[in-house]
């Protein structure tokens, strides 16, 4: 009831505000609708709470899902089971690292899918424990726990079909062939992987790339804490409908399995809300996004309009390196 989607021309569906909000305040969550780590860096993160270090605790199995206690081995097991095997087959290929994580990242899409079919049962989604640095290379302002009256995550519960609602990857974005190629060679690799067997027709694949098709645009980097280097991926399906704006009006913070969408200032009901798809230090601003995303951006940053806002917002909320943290809430004025 405090988001809603509409449809916005040139834009699509955009996510809007419901009501008013203040500055710093929660707006919503959603959690995650795949995550992949590459082999070289498993046992960074915890495979149940995202937690970062370096954990000894592994699937004796796979040996590349690693855990940083074992209330999160036990909290996870019931996922794991159904994504182990295949992911201890894909490992065995000796994939192209590109073919490798994107057939990682099918493995735990319909590993949950297949849960939530069958049983209801569905991911963890926020943290069992607290033990590691917030996972993203973003700027972040130290918040570790959800408000307690935070609404419902948007969508609900995240799956396969939200991926028909995301924007797919398409010709006009920069190394289209390339990326058509790794999906087709990742989509069989899981194939066989799964099935153990070739599969009898091109359908499955075809499903496959589909759902593939919805990653390079929609995708965030799993990113080191402390130099950066991409790990891995995850998508969450909400915030992927979140539109592009270089002077954005929603900061987001990954919370432990959770992706959390705060307000930058006062929000007022029926704005449309927007992030940042890129570092805003960023001196190529409209090729990077042409290149990755497509468009051109027109935001007041990049039209040159109301410079001194936009200078104004520069100050107030974004950091040094160029990132946009979420605001503590504005203190209270004090009674006269």
């Amino acid at each position: 009831d405090k988001i809603g989607i509409i449809e916005e021309p040139g834009a699509g569906r955009t996510l809007v505000t419901a009501r008013e909000f203040d500055r710093g305040e929660f707006l919503f969550s959603s959690a995650s609708l795949g995550i992949a780590v590459g082999p070289h860096h498993a046992r960074r993160w915890c495979r149940c709470c995202l937690a970062f270090g370096a954990w000894a605790r592994c699937c004796s199995s796979c040996n590349h899902a690693h855990y940083c206690s074992e209330e999160c081995l036990r909290e996870h097991a019931v996922v794991h089971e159904e994504e182990c095997r295949v992911i201890k087959e894909l490992i065995a290929a000796r994939l192209a690292k590109e073919v490798e994580i994107q057939a990682l990242w099918l493995a735990d899409v319909l590993a949950n899918a297949h849960l939530q079919q069958a049983i209801g049962v569905r991911r963890p989604t926020a943290s069992v424990c607290n033990r590691g640095r917030a996972p993203s290379g973003r700027c972040l302002s130290g918040r570790t726990a959800l408000d307690p009256s935070a609404p419902a995550q948007l969508p609900p519960l995240p799956n396969q079909e939200h991926l028909k609602l995301l924007v797919e990857d398409h010709r006009c974005c920069s190394g289209f062939t390339k990326r058509q190629k790794i999906r087709r060679q990742a989509a069989r690799a899981f194939a066989m992987a799964s099935r153990q067997v070739r599969p009898k027709s091109d359908d499955e694949v075809q499903t496959l790339e589909r759902l593939l098709s919805s990653a390079p645009r929609n995708v965030f980097g799993l990113n080191s804490p402390t130099d950066g280097e991409e790990h891995g991926v995850m998508l969450f399906p909400a915030i992927a409908m979140l539109n592009h704006s270089c002077v954005p009006n929603v900061a987001l913070q990954m919370e432990g399995r959770l992706m959390c969408a705060y307000s930058l200032g006062h929000l007022l009901a029926g704005t449309p809300l927007f992030i940042s798809y890129i570092n805003l230090s960023d001196t190529k601003r409209q090729e990077s996004l042409k290149d990755a995303w497509g468009f051109t951006c027109t935001c007041n940053r990049c039209t040159n309009v109301d410079l001194a806002g936009v200078a104004d917002f520069d100050t107030c909320f974004v950091c040094t390196c160029g990132g946009v943290p979420v605001p503590r809430p504005r203190l209270a004025q004090p009674a006269d």
